[in-house]
């Protein structure tokens, strides 16, 4: 469905004028926004605490980000009138506060196989110290030949990608060295949003400012080679709300014209269910669904901590536990895990690209508990907050492998917290990662330099991005429309009949963990919470990594 026409359907004007009045009372200025489904406004605090019944405060968070103590003006609480109630579903950056992001995971020297100057790849081989480049992708998901040939790269420059982004910045000109490194197309990049705040990524940022986003475009890029691509940022710690960032998002693109709107977003980032109200849970479900309908398919990184999500940094009696992240638990997305190469006890990965495919080097979970290297666990559950949707419940064997994957303890819909880590997950909740891609040994370029030793989901999300939106170029020269919503797609028989995916196994290796009970590497492993990696779908690998040539062949050509 086109946006102009879910505008036309779904817009309330008769509910944006009475918001816009009761405002305007209040010498506030509002205004509609260009999707027709928001009212954003801008007024003196006084009038802001005199309209909602807010009482704004400074907050200080002792922790520093990038060398800076971190403070909002914030409110606890808010009123609206009850005659406008049925008017509104969320109201934003009043009483948000910053929440918890992903950030990619940096694997120190020591864990990387360095290997001698004479055999460092120039670029046209698979590894480079050690680490995962372009090429190795081309080659593990069969995306073709690489470097692309001009061809592929004329059908992509009709399609459009995008990034979400929020506290993490890049330089076009690192961009530009990695391209030329990894024999990589030229590419470019818009942005949106908050601006790319282009100071000095090595002596100012530095790798933990600019590495996400750095990490993002290079390999986004590098997969779907020649698709113009936006790069969204949200406006983070000014506007008080990370969490709230996703409705701006989404007002952003619900915005635009069918003809620059991105097909397929990557977002890396997310923060803990529970620490989102469920009214911003929902709304942001709301839009996530619109941008699904217009033809958009949304990819997200599930998170580095398996099931304790982002207190999985620092595992203990208190902290074990189930934990979902959002947005990666929201039905309307697409959730992406990580995996990483089993390279013997060693972990020494040397050697060209023609090692590695379903040969000396398999693909297994990774995880933070595996007896080498330094490793995220690939995250995953079941949401406290969204049930199951019909297309997860109807997959026999996705009930089946649920029940096979050692989940514990099991209990009914809404015995899980909604408010922190629970011993007990939501058997009838949404379960997630749905696909998962390589998480371990990517390279990237940040201020000129090489940065060696990348781990993340928020690697894996935009490779599998990259993917579907080279999928969707090939359905657009055909005539067809972009993918969407993707998950009731791969959950198909017929999806999985025709081998769109490739599933990762348990590993009978010594050493390794077949679970997602575990943290990021050093952080330890719980010992009662958690579930196992099974045939089929599992709340670690989902149904396993995308199997391009397969998954073009259905979901660019059989698919309507």
């Amino acid at each position: 469905m086109r946006m102009d026409e879910q505008r036309k359907m779904f817009s309330n004007p008769e509910g944006n004028k009475a918001v816009v009045e009761w405002l305007a009372a209040y010498n506030i200025s509002a205004k509609v926004t260009k999707s027709k489904f928001f009212v954003r406004a801008v007024g003196s605090v006084a009038a802001v605490e005199k309209a909602l019944g807010a009482k704004y405060m400074t907050f200080e968070n002792k922790k520093k980000r990038a060398g800076r103590t971190q403070t909002i003006h914030s409110s606890l609480s808010f009123t609206v009138p009850v005659h406008l109630h049925k008017y509104i579903a969320v109201v934003d950056h009043v009483t948000n506060f910053l929440e918890s992001k992903i950030k990619p995971h940096y694997v120190n020297g020591a864990q990387v196989s360095v290997q001698s100057a004479a055999n460092l790849s120039s670029g046209s081989g698979g590894l480079d110290f050690g680490n995962v480049v372009p090429s190795t992708l081309y080659e593990e998901y069969g995306i073709g030949t690489f470097p692309p040939a001009a061809a592929t790269i004329t059908d992509n420059s009709k399609n459009h990608i995008g990034l979400w982004e929020d506290g993490s910045y890049t330089w076009s000109s690192d961009l530009d060295t990695f391209d030329t490194a990894y024999k990589v197309p030229k590419q470019t990049f818009a942005t949106a949003g908050a601006s790319n705040d282009f100071q000095d990524c090595e002596s100012y940022y530095g790798i933990d400012q600019c590495g996400e986003a750095s990490l993002d475009i290079q390999y986004l890029t590098a997969i779907a080679a020649g698709t113009k691509t936006t790069m969204w940022w949200a406006s983070g710690s000014s506007s008080g709300s990370f969490a709230a960032g996703f409705n701006d998002w989404a007002d952003y693109v619900l915005g635009l014209s069918a003809a620059d709107q991105p097909t397929t977003w990557s977002v890396s980032y997310g923060l803990d269910e529970s620490d989102t109200s469920s009214s911003l849970l929902d709304s942001t479900n709301d839009n996530f669904k619109k941008l699904g309908v217009a033809g958009i398919t949304i990819f997200v990184a599930s998170g580095d901590a398996g099931i304790s999500n982002y207190r999985g940094g620092y595992l203990s009696s208190s902290t074990c536990g189930w934990n979902p992240s959002f947005p990666a638990a929201s039905p309307y997305v697409t959730a992406v895990g990580a995996t990483q190469y089993y390279c013997g006890q060693g972990g020494n990965c040397g050697g060209s690209s023609s090692n590695i495919k379903g040969k000396a080097y398999p693909q297994i979970m990774s995880s933070g508990g595996n007896s080498y290297g330094t490793q995220v666990t690939s995250g995953g559950g079941f949401s406290c907050h969204n049930a199951a949707p019909s297309w997860q419940q109807g997959g026999g064997s996705y009930k089946a492998s649920v029940s096979n994957t050692g989940a514990k303890p099991a209990s009914g819909a809404g015995t899980c917290s909604t408010t922190g880590t629970s011993s007990h997950y939501n058997a009838n909740g949404r379960g997630y990662p749905d696909l998962v891609a390589l998480g371990w040994g990517y390279v990237i370029y940040v201020g000129g330099q090489k940065i060696p030793g990348i781990a993340g989901t928020s690697a894996a999300s935009p490779v599998t991005a990259g993917m579907i939106a080279s999928i969707n170029a090939q359905r657009l020269k055909n005539g067809k429309a972009p993918l969407g919503f993707l998950n009731p797609k791969i959950y198909l028989s017929t999806a999985q009949a025709a081998g769109i995916t490739t599933d990762i196994g348990p590993s009978s290796a010594s050493g390794i963990k077949n679970t997602n009970a575990c943290g990021t590497s050093g952080a330890g492993c719980c010992t009662t919470e958690g579930t196992s990696v099974v045939k089929g779908w599992d709340a670690t690998t989902g149904w396993g990594s995308l199997d391009y040539p397969n998954a073009l062949a259905h979901l660019g050509s059989t698919l309507a």
